[in-house]
């Protein structure tokens, strides 16, 4: 039992931490369009470092499900982001889940005196 909350308390946060990561970049995004319409008059801007290390890691961390569901298959599904989120959540709370698991055991057993 404690095994399956450990696996879903993982993937919850998991799904918590790459859902804000994707609005960052959503966010970070929506603002360089803006200032490139608006302010630039249409120029086309480069890509800030924030903005290039957000998709860096949000690449790093859909690369489980990036097997299942290419780019090409899912391209303008708005529903796409957030289920393929959530199954990248499961596995990685399964297997996240599992090793944190694995390695608490041990330190939780207290030996007789």
């Amino acid at each position: 039992m404690k095994l399956t909350w450990t696996i879903i308390t993982t993937a919850l946060v998991f799904f918590l931490t790459q859902l804000a990561l994707f609005g960052l970049l959503f966010s970070a995004w929506l603002v360089h369009m803006i200032l490139s319409v608006f302010v630039c008059l249409g120029t086309p801007l480069t890509e800030s470092a924030l903005q290039t290390f957000l998709e860096r890691v949000l690449r790093a961390l859909m690369f489980p499900v990036s097997f299942l569901a290419p780019a090409s298959r899912i391209q303008g599904r708005p529903i796409a982001t957030p289920v393929l989120l959530g199954m990248d959540s499961i596995v990685w709370g399964i297997a996240l889940g599992t090793v944190i698991y694995l390695a608490w055991r041990p330190s939780r057993k207290i030996p007789a005196a």
